[in-house]
């Protein structure tokens, strides 16, 4: 079932004369008792579960998955109260509402940037995939391409749709369909709306895949929520190089959702539910284990691994904290705090604490 991308908000009707008339077919609540306000994020920096990260080398972008947008900084933060100066699916940096035209976005899952300047955002909520040729360089500015899921689906009864993961490396373009257990790929960047890719692959052990890792050649990963092989529901699916070839099979299968970046020096590093893991070299098999795996008491990560090294900073994506884990340098010890936190005051933040957002919350109705 699509998780749905809603506030929470109690929904108080004004005549509660009798039970059968307190609710009709689009009607407006009248307060929100969690939350900044109606079609308010609070501000640039009150993230609401940030999703996914990614980098050009000089700018920063970030899905901030409730808010329904994508905050662009044009250079890259350095201090925790760093202003993004665009973002992508809004007007401004308070409006939160969906949008479903080229400049809206419902759930974004994930990002990518490339150096040539070509972005593209997996529009989870509307099943498809943004496509800017070349950096956006406003707020709100219109995708040039969109890639309808369920448009370009190849089997009827088990359509594509609700995208989490996208990869682009300016040529090229992979997408994960987290509905139909699909990845796709194209050869070339799309060049029209609901262009068909040139290859699938579909294999029975997917579940939900989730996330791209991949630096277009040596390595390509996926995180599947769902996988199914023995009990390891949760794990990623390695491939020791791109795939090239309908229904590649993959390599190896890890236990654990991760998301990550090969270094520069050779190493790879991913972003986990529980800790962050670094290998000396790519693994290219189940066997190779995490040369370090650190973690501190404030990284609450859940659907959203991921992490960018960029400008010497080792920018750590934390889903549940609200924020963005930053170090300066790449952390050595098992339990080495960062140094700030993007859009965070302190490390130990977590800013939906501000206005009483939780996250998992019950709801009862007494009824007399």
């Amino acid at each position: 079932m699509k998780l749905m991308n809603v506030g929470l908000t109690l929904l108080l009707a004004t005549n509660l004369v009798f039970a059968q008339n307190w609710f009709r077919t689009g009607q407006n609540a009248d307060l929100m008792l969690s939350g900044v306000d109606f079609n308010n994020t609070g501000g640039p920096l009150l993230f609401n579960h940030p999703s996914g990260i990614a980098s050009d080398g000089t700018r920063f972008l970030l899905c901030d998955r409730f808010n329904n947008r994508v905050l662009i900084w044009n250079s890259l933060p350095t201090k925790w109260d760093a202003l993004p100066d665009l973002v992508l699916g809004q007007e401004n940096f308070i409006a939160n509402n969906t949008g479903a035209s080229k400049s809206g976005l419902s759930f974004p899952g994930n990002v990518s940037a490339s150096a040539s300047g070509v972005v593209t955002v997996a529009d989870t909520e509307n099943d498809r995939i943004l496509i800017w040729k070349q950096f956006p360089t406003r707020n709100a500015q219109p995708a040039d391409i969109v890639i309808s899921l369920p448009a370009i689906s190849s089997t009827p009864s088990k359509p594509y749709g609700w995208p989490w993961g996208v990869w682009t490396d300016g040529t090229r373009l992979a997408v994960v369909a987290t509905n139909g257990g699909a990845l796709l790929f194209w050869k070339t960047l799309p060049t029209r709306d609901d262009q068909a890719p040139d290859y699938t692959v579909s294999l029975t052990q997917f579940g939900t895949p989730r996330n791209i890792s991949t630096d277009g050649s040596t390595y390509f990963f996926v995180g599947d929520h769902n996988a199914k092989i023995g009990n390891e529901p949760s794990g990623t699916f390695f491939w020791n190089s791109f795939p090239t070839q309908t229904d590649q099979p993959y390599d190896f299968f890890r236990a654990g959702w991760i998301k990550g970046m090969k270094l520069p020096d050779g190493r790879l590093i991913a972003g986990g539910i529980t800790s962050i893991l670094l290998w000396n070299t790519v693994p290219i098999s189940a066997t190779q284990q995490p040369d370090l795996a650190f973690s501190n008491s404030y990284y609450a990560n859940g659907d959203g691994p991921d992490v960018v090294l960029a400008g010497g900073r080792l920018y750590v994506n934390n889903y549940n904290g609200n924020n963005v884990q930053v170090y300066h340098a790449m952390p050595t010890q098992t339990r080495q705090m960062p140094d700030f936190a993007l859009g965070s005051p302190a490390v130990s933040t977590n800013t939906l604490n501000t206005i009483n957002f939780p996250c998992r919350p019950p709801m009862a109705m007494r009824c007399s």
